[in-house]
């Protein structure tokens, strides 16, 4: 696992993880409720299953922004790779210039600061939608959501969930995760990208968009918001990118009866 780079039109793309791992079942069989259908199909699966952490660099109009920070330093026995990816892509901590974070789950925000509170890229705009950071910020604030989010007061913007971030870069709706989970969908000369981030785990929440693991703050409108992605991603032909999906997390939608395949990008 490296980076991996292509295009959206004009827009220049890069998936950059902050690292990843082979799933057993039993922990990929843990994410999601003791439904017996649910657990069969897991079982039925291959022994380890690819889980990556694929955070988004977007090069659009002149800028540099980047999808998610990855988890970072919270969990020790992990080793944060996003920093070395950013280099590797060309694009110094220092040159970001907007850091979106598309809901406050740890493995998403835990790299936008260090241990010491400081600001992993100094010189950008970190956005977040009012909903989710009224969530996390709120009375029943964790200790993750503390030491991640509480630097940024001075520098967060606040958006809703359609919101344009760059030209060409806009915001999407994916509730139900969290209360203001955000994707991102890029358009340019034609083309376009949906990137539905945690939307959906695993593919077979793609072939069973009913599927919703134990950590979705609303299983109900997740499961709904997922099939809606997946309807528009088949409707209109254009690529989907997961942050969770084995890496490089992109593929095309079809839809198949009732139900919906993912063809995966290499």
């Amino acid at each position: 696992m490296a980076i991996h780079s292509f295009s959206v039109g004009k827009i220049r793309c890069v998936v950059v993880p902050d690292g990843g791992s082979i799933m057993p079942l039993a922990d990929l069989a843990g994410i999601f409720p003791p439904d017996p259908d649910v657990q069969a199909g897991i079982l039925a699966l291959p022994d380890t299953q690819g889980f990556s952490m694929n955070c988004l660099l977007i090069e659009s109009d002149g800028q540099l922004i980047l999808l998610d920070t990855g988890l970072g330093t919270l969990n020790p026995a992990h080793s944060p790779a996003l920093i070395a990816n950013l280099r590797e892509a060309g694009a110094a901590p220092e040159a970001i210039d907007i850091v979106v974070i598309t809901h406050g789950h740890g493995d998403h925000m835990g790299g936008g600061v260090d241990d010491a509170g400081n600001l992993s890229f100094p010189n950008a705009r970190y956005m977040m939608t009012r909903l989710d950071w009224d969530h996390w910020t709120g009375p029943a604030v964790n200790p993750a959501a503390e030491r991640c989010l509480s630097p940024l007061r001075e520098f967060i913007t606040l958006i809703e969930p359609d919101d344009l971030i760059a030209p060409g870069v806009r915001a999407l709706p994916a509730l139900g995760h969290t209360p203001g989970h955000i994707g991102v969908v890029i358009e340019s000369q034609g083309e376009k990208l949906m990137d539905v981030v945690d939307a959906m785990h695993h593919p077979l929440q793609v072939a069973h968009p009913t599927w919703s693991p134990r950590f979705d703050t609303d299983p109900v409108k997740s499961a709904e918001t997922r099939r809606a992605l997946l309807e528009q991603a088949a409707a209109e032909s254009c690529r989907l990118m997961t942050y969770h999906f084995a890496f490089p997390g992109l593929g095309t939608v079809r839809a198949k009866g009732d139900s919906f395949t993912f063809d995966a990008v290499s």
